[in-house]
């Protein structure tokens, strides 16, 4: 149609798996012998969700996936976006690129205030050891946009 831009941006309202504001991963992070499947099953849940929200906006090829994932979820976004990749084969989303940027999450120890870097799930506090410490920020995993043509 003419004067209609070539590419169009939807806004992804709805996260993988789910038709809240984002996914949640398991409480404590997955065995490293798991991490593998755990990333290629969340890479599934991301298509299906860009598909179906491709599929509600009547678009014929997806070419950018953008979304972001916490520090604290011990994910590879290069092995997510290779998982993706080879999911979407065969789909719309064939060659789309997954672009997730990484946010940066702190918490705060309750027993004695100081803020820090958690490491995985684990909130003990490094300067007093304290168990009690409660994450600022979001965590997991989610999709905020969805180019297509």
């Amino acid at each position: 149609m003419p004067g209609l831009p070539r590419s169009r941006r939807l806004g992804a309202d709805t996260y993988a798996g789910t038709d809240s504001s984002r996914v949640l991963p398991p409480k404590a992070p997955p065995p490293p012998e798991s991490v593998p499947m755990y990333e290629s099953a969340l890479a599934r849940q991301v298509l299906d969700t860009v598909l179906q929200r491709s599929v509600f906006h009547w678009t014929s090829r997806i070419r950018v996936v953008r979304g972001w994932v916490a520090e604290t979820e011990s994910l590879s976004s290069e092995r997510l976006s290779s998982h993706f990749a080879t999911h979407a084969r065969g789909t719309p989303a064939e060659g789309a690129r997954l672009l997730l940027h990484l946010i940066h999450v702190e918490a705060r120890c309750r027993t004695c205030g100081r803020t820090y870097a958690p490491e995985h799930h684990l909130l003990r506090c490094p300067v007093c050891g304290s168990g009690d410490g409660e994450q600022l920020g979001q965590t997991g995993l989610a999709v905020t946009a969805i180019e297509v043509d």
